[in-house]
C-alpha cells in the first residue's frame, strides 16, 4: 500500500460527549503526518452524508471515539454514528476503538447489536489523560500499521472542496488542552449523574467544574440550563443558555431549550424567536416544530399551531403527543371531526395515553355520540386519567350523567 494512502484515517465519534478527546487525537495525528478526515459540523440535509461514507470508503484506518454516552443512541439503526460504524465493517476497514474517559464495553452491550456487536472484538486502545502522549504514540505505531482487508475507493473530485472546507474548520479551532479534556471528563460526568443517576446537584456541579476548566464551553453551559431548568431554576437555566449562545450564536439546541424555558414563564412571542431561531438551523426537526406549535396555540394562533404540528407529524409520523395536540388545536378550531380523527390516532399510537381519551370523549358528546362519550370517559378513569384532574368527581359525574341519559 502507497505509504500516503496507508496513513490515511477517518475519525468517528459522537460531539455531544467526545468534541475535545476527538479532537485532540486529530491534531496529533496531523501533526505526525496523518491525513486524517474529521467533522465538526452537524451533518446537513442532504448531500453531504454521501461525502462522509465515501470518506470512509477511501480511506483504510477508521477511528471510533468511545466515551460514556457515545453509544446510547446507537439503539436507533438510522443514528448516523451508528451507520459509519457498520459501514466501516462492511468495507473492512482497520478499526480502531479508542477508549476514554472510562469507557467500559460491558456497560454498554446493550447497544451492541447487529453487525455493531462486531465493535467489541476489536482490539481497542485505551487513552487515559495522564498518558495522552505514550498513548498516541502506540496508536500511530502499533494501530495505524495495521492492514485493512477491504478495497479502497478513492473519493471523486467533486467531493474535495467541500471536504477541504470542513477540514478547515477542524484547523481553525485551539489546540486541544489537558484542561479541556479533564474539562470533558466532567462533561461527561455530569451527562451520566443526570441522565443515569438523577443526580440533578452533583449534575450542576460537575458541569460547573468543566466550565471552570473551560469558561468557553458551549455545551456545559448548555447542558447545565438543562439540569438547572429541571430543577425548577429557570432563571438560572435561561442565563446558562444565553452563556451558551453568546458563545456559540449557532447552537441549535440552545435555542430550543431557551424557547422552552421562556414558554414555560408565559413568554410566548420570545419562545417562539427562539424557535424559529432554531428551525432556521434544523429546519427538520420534529420536536421544534412541536414546542412552536404549543406556543402558537398558547398565543391563540390556532392555525399556526395546526400547521407546525403538521410539519412536526410528516417529520414524525408515529409522535401521539404531536397528533394529540393538533387534535386538540383543530378542536378549538371548530373542527371536531378532524380532531377526534387526530385522538383516534394518538390512541392508535399508543393506546395506554390517556388525555386522547378524555377529549374525544368531549368531542363525542358534543356530536351527540352519547355511547361513544361514555366508553372513553369510562376508559380515561380506568387509565387513571382522572388522578391529573384536581376534581376526578367531575369525569365520574359526566359518566352517571350519561348513563342516565342512555338509561
Amino acid at each position: 500500500m502507497d505509504d500516503d494512502v496507508g496513513r490515511s484515517v477517518f475519525i468517528s465519534y459522537r460531539r455531544r460527549v467526545a468534541s475535545f478527546i476527538a479532537r485532540a487525537v486529530y491534531q496529533d495525528l496531523t501533526a505526525h503526518g496523518f491525513n486524517v478526515f474529521m467533522d465538526v459540523v452537524d451533518l446537513d440535509a442532504g448531500g453531504f452524508k454521501q461525502v462522509i461514507v465515501r470518506q470512509i470508503a477511501s480511506r483504510p484506518h477508521f477511528i471510533v471515539i468511545l466515551t460514556p454516552g457515545t453509544l446510547e443512541r446507537c439503539e436507533d439503526p438510522n443514528d448516523w454514528l451508528r451507520q459509519e460504524i457498520e459501514y466501516a465493517i462492511q468495507m473492512e476497514r482497520n478499526i480502531v476503538p479508542v477508549l476514554a474517559n472510562g469507557f467500559d464495553f460491558s456497560a454498554n452491550m446493550r447497544y451492541l447489536t447487529g453487525t455493531l456487536a462486531e465493535l467489541k472484538e476489536r482490539n481497542a486502545l485505551p487513552v487515559p489523560h495522564e498518558y495522552f502522549d505514550e498513548a498516541m504514540e502506540r496508536l500511530r505505531k502499533r494501530f495505524l500499521r495495521q492492514h485493512a482487508p477491504g478495497t479502497l475507493i478513492p473519493a471523486p473530485r467533486k467531493d474535495l472542496a467541500e471536504v477541504a472546507r470542513r477540514l478547515a474548520i477542524v484547523d481553525a479551532q485551539p489546540e486541544v488542552t489537558t484542561q479541556d479534556l479533564t474539562a470533558e471528563d466532567y462533561f461527561i460526568r455530569a451527562i451520566q449523574k443526570q441522565d443515569e443517576f438523577e443526580d440533578l446537584d452533583g449534575a450542576i456541579a460537575d458541569f460547573g467544574h468543566a466550565i471552570k476548566l473551560n469558561p468557553e464551553y458551549v455545551m456545559a453551559y448548555n447542558n447545565r440550563g438543562n439540569a438547572y431548568a429541571l430543577k425548577g431554576n429557570m432563571e438560572g437555566a435561561i442565563a446558562d443558555w444565553n452563556e451558551t449562545l453568546r458563545l456559540d450564536p449557532c447552537c441549535f439546541p440552545a435555542y430550543n431549550n431557551r424557547g422552552n424555558g421562556r414558554k414555560s414563564q408565559g413568554d410566548f412571542t420570545g419562545a417562539i424567536t427562539d424557535f424559529d431561531k432554531a428551525l432556521s438551523l434544523e429546519p427538520k426537526s420534529a420536536h421544534v416544530y412541536h414546542n412552536r406549535a404549543s406556543a402558537r396555540h398558547s398565543l391563540g394562533d390556532l392555525d399556526g399551531a395546526i400547521a407546525d404540528y403538521t410539519s412536526a407529524l410528516k417529520l414524525d409520523a408515529n409522535n401521539a403527543r404531536s397528533f394529540y395536540n393538533r387534535g386538540t388545536a383543530r378542536y378549538a378550531n371548530g373542527d371536531l371531526v378532524q380532531a377526534i380523527n387526530d385522538w383516534d390516532e394518538a390512541i392508535r399510537l399508543d393506546p395506554t395515553y390517556a388525555a386522547p381519551y378524555y377529549n374525544r370523549a368531549v368531542a363525542r358528546r358534543a356530536q351527540g355520540n352519547l355511547l361513544g362519550a361514555l366508553e372513553d370517559f369510562q376508559r380515561f378513569l380506568t387509565m387513571g386519567g382522572g388522578d391529573h384532574f384536581q376534581n376526578r368527581d367531575k369525569v365520574t359525574q359526566q359518566i352517571h350523567e350519561l348513563e342516565a341519559r342512555l338509561g
